[in-house]
């Protein structure tokens, strides 16, 4: 049993944690990422989303301890939950932009989508156009 989160290397305090190895807010990105490597990609962008939002609010959690603190490095600034005047002052600015570029790369991400469908769809199309040519060939003789 470790006392410090594989993943972001923090020290560990809650039981469930020690054992587990990560802590709560890295255990459930970790969790969204294994749901995103067996999923679809119907489910690609829903996991995607919730995969980003624990890592915006751990981030959030960071930088206002931080700021209160301008000693402390960011590996050692704690996740704790912050009260929402100190997040809307501190993270707002922040998190407008990461909205607009996250919107910018959802865009991105369904054009590509739309586009690898849209070659499948003609890949499968002309595949059937062949199977009907073989068989009115086998018909006709």
């Amino acid at each position: 049993m470790t006392k410090i989160c594989k993943r972001c290397g923090r020290i560990l305090i809650n039981a469930q944690s020690i054992q587990d190895g990560y802590g709560t807010t890295c255990k459930k990105i970790i969790s969204f990422q294994e749901k995103q490597e067996k999923n679809t990609t119907d489910t690609f962008i829903e996991n995607e989303v919730q995969f980003l939002k624990c890592e915006v609010n751990m981030f959030k959690r960071q930088l206002v301890a931080l700021k209160n603190n301008p000693s402390m490095t960011f590996k050692d600034a704690p996740i704790e939950r912050i009260n929402r005047d100190e997040e809307n002052k501190i993270i707002e600015p922040i998190i407008k932009k990461y909205r607009k570029v996250f919107r910018e790369c959802i865009e991105e991400l369904r054009d590509v989508l739309e586009l690898r469908k849209n070659k499948l769809e003609k890949e499968e199309k002309k595949e059937n156009e062949k199977q009907e040519i073989i068989a009115l060939e086998v018909i006709t003789s």
